[in-house]
């Protein structure tokens, strides 16, 4: 929350501060893996907890002991770094366990270096929050959220696909906010995004 923050005030105050800061920034002591960890223990949280995602929790994960689910979430995964392949195993292994309308796919993520608290890590954490808090709200009942994290040859690519839940009432459906906002951080930083069917990101190499 604090990262997405961040962005947009860096977006709204001073847009080519935070393209010189993406362009400019080279490796780091930090891997995408934790970063995107990070996005995804702090998304989960919120949708656990918070009322703002309640039909959601109805639609997803029906006759759940949602205090024990978050205490779950608290415990064995909230302390979780993404620093190894066996935390990744670990995270994964809970979310398919307690969560499986989520599937989840980090390839090559931990190989890749961004400074902990840099502009890429940054807006890395905000994407990945935004496409997956996007995805538990528009998903209907019985639909499945892909999200993916791939290395590519030309740096990182972000997808996440869910089938949208067109029984949810019009305003509702029709707020793109957050996806707008995906999509002038990545002009902003020269990433291609595409929101039909799938959201791509894909920063420079």
């Amino acid at each position: 929350v604090e990262s997405l923050v961040k962005v947009v005030k860096l977006y709204t105050s001073d847009p080519d501060a935070l393209r010189k800061d993406w362009e400019s920034e080279q490796g780091g002591d930090h891997s995408v893996a934790q970063t995107v960890v990070l996005a995804l223990q702090m998304t989960l949280l919120r949708f656990c907890r918070m009322p703002e995602f309640k039909s959601a929790r109805r639609r997803l994960l029906p006759d759940v002991q949602y205090d024990t689910l978050t205490a779950e979430l608290i415990s064995e995964i909230m302390p979780l770094e993404g620093s190894s392949a066996a935390q990744l195993e670990q995270l994964a292994a809970w979310v398919e366990r307690r969560m499986p309308f989520l599937r989840l796919s980090l390839a090559g993520a931990e190989d890749l270096r961004v400074m902990e608290d840099g502009a890429r890590h940054i807006v890395i954490f905000a994407l990945v929050g935004e496409f997956l808090t996007n995805a538990l709200k528009f998903t209907g009942t019985g639909g499945a959220i892909s999200l993916s994290v791939t290395r590519t040859d030309t740096g990182l690519e972000l997808a996440c696909r869910n089938p949208v839940d067109t029984e949810m009432p019009r305003p509702l459906l029709s707020g793109k906010t957050g996806l707008d906002f995906v999509r002038k951080v990545c002009q902003l930083v020269a990433a291609r995004f595409d929101d039909a069917g799938a959201s791509l990101v894909r920063s420079p190499s």
